[in-house]
């Protein structure tokens, strides 16, 4: 509540159905996923991310109700950090810096700012892999989350590499024996690739490579708005794991902006990485730990935000403005 007071949502756009506003988007396509799951003639980006369409078409959540999926993903990534934060430090200050930090990140603001958009279950996911105690934990995440989003896969290596380092200060490669358990959807995604469907993500591709260079100024700010003071752990971690974490982190950045338009929404994947760092920090120094971290979040709250979509920045105003603009009917 904390996050969206300071970074709001903007409900005088979100009242009602605004085609081509980064609100309605892929808020308009998820409702037409979620009333025939399995349709072709939707963006070439939702056609393999079938799960939240199918789960909210067989649980009856159609019309609006469909876009509580969605926000239940975000709430509950935001309940599970506080509960791995806490297994790290009980320390309120410390929980609260850890959730606060995560919570006025672009993992949050995204998909409760924009309609449709589960990140909340992708981000959870690569959380379990990085946090998870259970050794079926990491299993199910891989077995389910790619049929949410393909940024899931990307990110993966470097949940791993977390996860690794976590268990292991000698990390091992043994970790990534996980990795099998993606056979069941490469092996469903290559069987039943259609030639229309191959069509489509060739063509997507393709128009994308053309777009990189004009776009390529615009993924510093993209990147660094994704996290902002989270940037400060995140940067830690990676100098304390090793090269390996940094080099599967810079990667996966790379490969989301060379197939994603939204620029910060997609270097959220980091997240872990961000956690990783505050986790790694109480563990140096334990002492300080909390009272550092919980300034960072504040910090953060301070810092201005922006949601960064192909070649446009979209301002992110407090609650008080964006309700003025409500009440007196501004578009």
């Amino acid at each position: 509540m904390i996050s969206l007071v300071v970074f709001s949502p903007r409900p005088w756009l979100m009242s009602a159905p605004a085609a081509g506003t980064f609100q309605w988007d892929r808020g308009l396509t998820f409702l037409q996923q979620v009333d025939e799951p399995f349709r072709q003639d939707i963006e070439p980006a939702m056609l393999w991310r079938q799960l939240p369409a199918l789960v909210c078409h067989y649980a009856g959540l159609r019309s609006r109700t469909a876009f509580l999926f969605p926000w239940l993903g975000a709430f509950t990534a935001v309940v599970y950090v506080a509960v791995v934060a806490a297994r790290q430090n009980p320390a309120p200050r410390f929980v609260w810096g850890c959730t606060l930090l995560y919570a006025s990140s672009a993992a949050l603001l995204v998909p409760a700012h924009w309609f449709g958009i589960n990140d909340g279950w992708i981000w959870l996911g690569l959380l379990a892999v990085a946090f998870g105690r259970s050794t079926f934990t990491p299993v199910i995440a891989i077995l389910l989350c790619p049929w949410v989003d393909e940024r899931f896969l990307i990110a993966l290596p470097v949940a791993l590499l977390i996860r690794g380092r976590a268990s292991d200060p000698a990390f091992c490669w043994k970790h990534f024996t996980l990795l099998v358990w993606i056979l069941p959807y490469a092996l469903i995604r290559v069987g039943f690739l259609g030639v229309s469907g191959g069509a489509l993500t060739s063509e997507y591709l393709g128009d994308r490579a053309q777009m990189l260079i004009h776009l390529a100024p615009f993924a510093p700010l993209g990147w660094w708005m994704a996290l902002r003071g989270g940037w400060v752990p995140a940067g830690y971690a990676a100098a304390r794991y090793g090269w390996s974490i940094a080099v599967a982190s810079i990667l996966a950045l790379l490969a989301c902006f060379v197939v994603a338009y939204d620029i910060s929404r997609s270097a959220a994947v980091l997240a872990p990485l961000m956690l990783a760092g505050c986790f790694e920090w109480h563990r140096v120094h334990p002492a300080d730990a909390a009272r550092q971290i919980w300034w960072l979040a504040l910090i953060n709250l301070l810092l201005p935000a922006v949601h960064v979509v192909h070649d446009k920045i979209d301002l992110i105003n407090p609650l008080p403005i964006e309700l003025i603009r409500l009440w007196q009917g501004i578009g």
